[in-house]
């Protein structure tokens, strides 16, 4: 698994995200639904101290592991919308496995979450509404 040095500053990040995603545009064919990346909305909503992750991002969303469909509420407005949630899973240093979480939202990558597959019931939360997609080895 390949990941990127901690960075420093907001500059750093963008250089790399920049060099991940190919320039300031990327898209994506996910389970045949497009996830556009604008690379420097991505660098600043980001902090550099989780960039070492951020090259793992292509992968998740060229090789997903499941991709789910669901309609969620947003908190402040109300508003439904339909989104786009794509998991995948990988071993780390330690033997651990962490999960990367990419969320889209009207067809442009919205999140990046990460946490330890030691925490099943995170992994099973984030599987709500309609799988499209899942990969079974």
């Amino acid at each position: 698994m390949e990941r990127a040095r901690r960075l420093e500053t907001r500059e750093e990040l963008l250089q790399l995200a920049r060099e991940v995603f190919g320039g300031d545009q990327a898209r994506f064919d996910v389970a045949g639904l497009p996830v556009w990346i604008d690379v420097p909305a991505l660098a600043a909503h980001i902090g550099p101290e989780r960039s070492i992750w951020l090259p793992l991002v292509p992968d998740v969303l060229n090789n997903p592991r499941e991709v789910w469909l669901d309609f969620e509420r947003h908190e402040e407005t109300g508003r439904v919308r339909l989104r786009l949630r794509v998991l995948k899973a990988y071993l780390v240093k330690s033997g651990r496995a962490l999960v990367v979480v990419v969320d889209g939202d009207r067809g442009y990558l919205a999140t990046i979450t990460t946490f330890p597959l030691s925490k099943k019931r995170e992994w099973n939360r984030r599987r709500t509404g309609r799988p499209i997609l899942a990969q079974h080895d």
